[in-house]
């Protein structure tokens, strides 16, 4: 997986600084330290929904604030963090995937990685 983008590590910093404000107990901790290592961000994290992954762990840890603030999406991405994702080696392999009308809509460009199975 490449680097988190600036926008998502400055959300990924606001999720583990949340966690730390109300952290009473080591587990807290190390969610907060996971967190900061982009574990929960959409477009960074490894699992398929990311942000419920840290929710589930917050209700399971009597973190039920940071699970209320996840749920009214106050840590989701931002466009930002999404442009960083489709500007990445992920994000252009998942976007070579898709139909070229489906990147025409949502408007995604694929870089030439030279072997023509991008070419229109």
């Amino acid at each position: 997986m490449s680097e988190m983008g600036p926008a998502t590590k400055r959300n990924a910093q606001r999720l583990a600084d949340a966690i730390r404000e109300v952290a009473t107990d080591l587990r807290h901790h190390r969610l907060a330290d996971r967190a900061q290592q982009g574990e929960f961000a959409d477009y960074y994290g490894k699992a398929a929904c990311p942000i419920t992954a840290c929710f589930v762990l917050c209700r399971q840890y009597g973190l039920h604030t940071i699970a209320d603030r996840l749920a009214r999406g106050e840590f989701d991405a931002c466009m930002d963090e999404c442009n960083e994702y489709w500007r990445s080696p992920e994000g252009q392999e998942t976007a070579r995937m898709l139909p070229t009308g489906m990147r025409n809509a949502l408007n995604l460009s694929v870089a030439n990685d030279g072997d023509g199975t991008n070419d229109e």
